[in-house]
């Protein structure tokens, strides 16, 4: 289960539980790093990080979404009303997107995959 809160440091923070274990993420921060360790790692995994977004993107595209429900209030009715135009024309290409005016959030995602899928991902090339 994923949720976003709002933190005191920082802006927002994603809050992820995944078999009774609790991550903590926040999206905003930046990463601090020195800039003699990014030089030198940079040449010597650059090859390698483009190696592993391909894997990446390949195991990705063997999900398959079975159920998308995206019903969304801002909790502001103005923009709500500005965002109304926005999810009508985004239900009528894809679907699954409605926009409300009575405080409820909820978004529903449900895939799909099977691990031959993901297996044959990473050996096909």
């Amino acid at each position: 289960m994923a949720s976003i809160e709002g933190d005191k440091e920082e802006l927002i923070r994603i809050r992820l539980t995944v078999f009774f274990l609790n991550f903590n993420f926040y999206p905003l921060r930046k990463a601090s790093r020195s800039k003699e360790k990014k030089q030198a790692t940079l040449k010597s995994k650059k090859r390698k990080r483009s190696m592993d977004i391909k894997k990446v993107r390949r195991m990705l595209r063997t999900f398959k979404v079975k159920e998308f429900l995206l019903d969304f209030d801002s909790g502001n009715c103005i923009t709500n009303a500005k965002l109304y135009p926005v999810f009508v024309y985004l239900n009528y290409q894809i679907g699954g997107f409605h926009i409300n005016f009575q405080g409820r959030n909820q978004l529903v995602l449900q895939l799909h995959n099977r691990p031959i899928h993901i297996i044959k991902s990473f050996i096909n090339i």
